[in-house]
């Protein structure tokens, strides 16, 4: 039980110290936003919302900032002429681009060196000639001696 009690305090005590220091910290976060609204030239931030509502100067503020986007259409079209010409831009480097170095990644059509003409045709013909013998039917004769050692095996078969 002596354990148990002496945990429950050591929990009670960190809660507390918890507790504090969340006050301070807010304390603290209060005292910040009023010392920045002191030199900001506001007396206090209940008073700034007060402010904000009566005081032309500020309704005036807050229109220019709400009307300034409708004023900017202009600027707009200007913006809009500049990224239309920035995307023409981009299409022609990209162009220039893809042709300066497709010219220098595929090779030109060389004309083939003579000896290499040559081996290639002589592989060509062994090739024509290896089909042609495979087309051809075999002698009669050849075909005739293997069908009859087919047919009669003889002792060993």
């Amino acid at each position: 039980m002596n354990q148990q009690n002496a945990a429950e305090e050591v929990l009670e005590k960190g809660t507390s110290l918890v507790k504090g220091g969340v006050k301070s910290l807010s304390k603290q976060g209060t005292a910040t936003a009023k010392t920045v609204a002191s030199q900001v030239g506001l007396s206090s931030t209940k008073d700034l919302s007060k402010e904000s509502k009566d005081n032309p100067e500020t309704r005036d503020f807050v229109k220019d900032l709400y009307a300034s986007s409708s004023k900017d259409n202009s600027n707009l079209s200007k913006s809009d002429i500049k990224t239309e010409d920035s995307a023409k831009l981009a299409q022609v480097r990209q162009k220039l681009h893809g042709e300066y170095y497709q010219k220098l990644t595929t090779p030109k059509a060389q004309e083939e060196r003579p000896t290499e003409k040559v081996e290639r045709e002589e592989k060509e013909e062994l090739q024509k000639d290896f089909v042609e013998k495979q087309k051809k039917p075999k002698p009669l004769a050849i075909s005739r001696l293997r069908e009859r050692v087919e047919k009669f095996p003889g002792a060993s078969g």
